[in-house]
């Protein structure tokens, strides 16, 4: 009886198949981790669907002669097919990681008094395609003020911000939400600063608002906080509030009035963006 190598080859086989296995989760793996920020690159799933199909043409020619040559023809083309669409997946995970720096943060921006939000989604696109608004706009990320170039799209609310450019931007989808300002705090007329100093009154530097998600604004910038600090200052008869809108939970007394026009040290002044004096008595 002629001898066969057949146990061989199936043996030989299976370990070829257990390779081709291996590589479908690396393609998978490496396919979800630009999914995480955007779908864009749901085509790269392709790569694993065709270690699949190689997997069943060698289930399915296991017991044939030389199967562990047919085998190894597969692992050599699939190594350059899945390794190329890993590298891709690689490459743009590693851009988009980016964006791990937004997540958890509230992220938002006013445009001609509404207010735009984001809610965690976010695209890749060639900058071509979106219109560009004349200037950038500035954003609260978290407790910090940032600027981006931002980006409209025609038959769209939506804005874009753009958190990294080149050929293929990285953007922020920002919605519309519905605020409205519940509360207006006018200025306070010149001819009335006088008496409401002598009445004990708030005397409003600047006009400024509470919004009805929470914030507060002037006429140029956000705050998440509206701080009214009380405290005596040296060899002062009586103490003095201020009322401050900010983006810095706490402010001490000392800092609060230094920052009122009272210190000669320009370190000792807020940055408008993180918080700005309103009112006082």
């Amino acid at each position: 009886m002629k001898k066969t190598d057949e146990p061989y080859i199936s043996i030989l086989g299976i370990f070829e198949i257990i390779v081709l296995a291996l590589g479908v989760i690396i393609s998978i793996s490496a396919t979800i981790k630009p999914l995480k920020y955007t779908n864009k690159y749901t085509w790269c799933f392709v790569f694993a669907v065709i270690g699949l199909v190689f997997i069943i043409v060698l289930a399915k020619n296991l017991k044939k002669r030389y199967a562990w040559l047919l085998g190894a023809c597969l692992i050599f083309v699939y190594i350059f097919v899945a390794g190329f669409g890993a590298i891709v997946c690689e490459v743009n995970a590693s851009r988009l990681r980016q964006l791990s720096y937004y997540e958890g943060k509230n992220v938002y921006t006013y445009v001609n008094d509404v207010r735009y939000e984001w809610d965690g989604e976010s695209v890749t696109y060639d900058p071509s395609v979106f219109v560009p608004l004349s200037e950038p706009l500035e954003f609260r990320v978290g407790d910090e003020s940032k600027t981006y170039e931002v980006y409209t799209k025609e038959q769209s609310a939506q804005l874009f911000a753009e958190v990294f450019s080149g050929s293929t931007g990285i953007f922020l989808i920002l919605a519309p939400k519905e605020t409205e300002v519940v509360n207006t705090f006018e200025e306070t007329p010149p001819d009335l600063t006088e008496q409401y100093l002598a009445d004990g009154k708030f005397l409003t530097m600047m006009p400024y608002y509470e919004m009805s998600d929470g914030t507060w604004k002037t006429d140029k910038h956000v705050y998440k906080y509206r701080l009214e600090i009380t405290g005596r200052m040296n060899n002062a008869a009586k103490d003095s509030t201020f009322i401050y809108l900010s983006n810095i939970e706490d402010i001490s007394f000392d800092q609060a009035w230094k920052a009122a026009g009272l210190s000669s040290n320009m370190d000792d002044y807020f940055d408008e963006k993180d918080a700005v004096l309103v009112a006082i008595k």
